[in-house]
């Protein structure tokens, strides 16, 4: 995991997120709670926004994101 706050000073409220996580240890939780952890880190450095890229066809991905922001 990894979120990088925006180098443009009038962005500095953004932040991108890359996470993934090894074949063997994916459907146990780790990537929803990487992604709680992340959120909350980001409340604590002034990230407001948080992006992310995924691959349309990354259906497991996809339905945890939609459960943890939507």
């Amino acid at each position: 995991m990894r979120l990088k706050k925006s180098k443009s000073e009038v962005n500095q409220h953004i932040g991108n997120l890359t996470v993934s996580v090894l074949k063997g240890y994916r459907g146990i939780g780790i990537g929803k709670k990487l992604l709680q952890t992340c959120m909350e880190k980001a409340k604590e450095i002034g990230i407001e926004i948080v992006t992310l890229d995924v691959y349309a066809d990354n259906e497991r991905a996809i339905k945890i994101y939609k459960k943890t922001w939507i």
